[in-house]
């Protein structure tokens, strides 16, 4: 008995060894590294004191970023290699940096809360997403270039240079207490049913009363459909919120907003096109010369230049200002294709 005892404690202590010297867990979050910084910018997390930040800085899931003044400009990419530049009086959330290195998954979801943003998205497959909310819209891309802007009074335009964006509404209804459950899947439903799909060249606007209109024909449609079967048997109501979501999924609720051609007369676009296209990824080195990892911590901004996530970046990134020029729809890369 006792020579048993002794085998199973040396098993026990060989599983805790390989346990303990196995590869590390694959990474669920990845951070948002700035590039370059003109003018004032800061960033913070919930109700923290906001810092000045500069090039190297990194930002975490759920911080914010903010340019303060018309001529401030951040520009930050994702370590994959999509490329994101807000500009003057702009506030942008990072709601959500997924990344599983196991499954090679990325998610990246943006909040733009005011002012206006350029993503080079690089170009995504299988699970992978790139979202940009903000109030008034919902912005899918899969390798693209393309802009944000959200005013609270004027809502959102986005507009495309190259690749396609699915653009929807934001829907939240309110569901039986029986079906509450799927009440995520089914706004999510109805916000599919809302897209327009924006290609090169256009550009589309969606306004709050856009937005009432949607939310009220929506609340409709689930009162229509949903609310008379919500008593019934179990089987029945799941039934019954299959059916709702392929319907309002093939079919839109409401009257899709209308997109329009941009034209040589849209010259502030055109200059934001030219700076949109001149955006490109840096080479992000996160190891020094004796190979171990860059500090996580991320230093203050000053005049100290032996900070440890300063990025040295040419000043010929600032974004340029010359005319528009014409694109024309069929000269897209088809790797950028949606």
């Amino acid at each position: 008995m006792r020579h048993l005892s002794l085998i199973t404690c040396a098993v026990s202590a060989l599983i805790l060894v390989a346990a303990c010297s196995g590869e590390p867990a694959p990474s669920k979050t990845q951070d948002l590294v700035v590039t370059t910084v003109f003018g004032k910018v800061e960033a913070y997390k919930n109700e923290a004191q906001p810092q000045a930040i500069r090039g190297g800085f990194k930002l975490a899931e759920q911080w914010c970023v903010r340019t303060i003044g018309e001529d401030s400009v951040c520009t930050m990419q994702t370590p994959s290699g999509s490329v994101i530049r807000i500009s003057g009086d702009t506030t942008l959330r990072l709601a959500e940096l997924y990344k599983d290195n196991k499954l090679a998954v990325e998610k990246t979801g943006l909040e733009l809360v005011a002012g206006k943003l350029m993503v080079k998205a690089r170009t995504l497959s299988g699970d992978d997403s790139f979202t940009v909310r903000t109030k008034t819209a919902v912005a899918g891309v899969r390798g693209t270039r393309f802009i944000v802007a959200y005013d609270e009074q004027a809502g959102t335009q986005v507009a495309v240079e190259s690749g396609r964006v699915a653009v929807g509404q934001p829907i939240t209804v309110a569901l039986p207490a029986s079906m509450t459950n799927a009440g995520k899947d089914v706004n999510s439903a109805l916000e599919k049913s809302t897209e327009v799909v924006v290609t090169p060249n256009e550009t589309l606007a969606i306004t709050k009363k856009d937005n009432e209109v949607a939310q009220q024909a929506a609340q409709k449609i689930v009162q229509d459909k949903l609310v008379t079967v919500a008593s019934g048997k179990p089987e029945d109501v799941k039934k019954a919120l299959r059916t709702f979501q392929a319907e309002v999924t093939a079919a839109p609720v409401v009257a899709r907003v209308e997109k329009k051609s941009i034209t040589a007369q849209d010259t502030m676009l055109g200059k934001d096109f030219e700076a949109l296209r001149s955006l490109a990824p840096v080479v992000l080195d996160d190891k020094p010369a004796n190979g171990k990892p860059v500090a996580a911590t991320n230093a203050k901004a000053g005049n100290d230049k032996s900070a440890t996530n300063e990025l040295k970046v040419d000043k010929k990134d600032k974004p340029v200002e010359p005319q528009y020029i014409p694109r024309d729809k069929e000269t897209v890369n088809p790797e950028e294709r949606y």
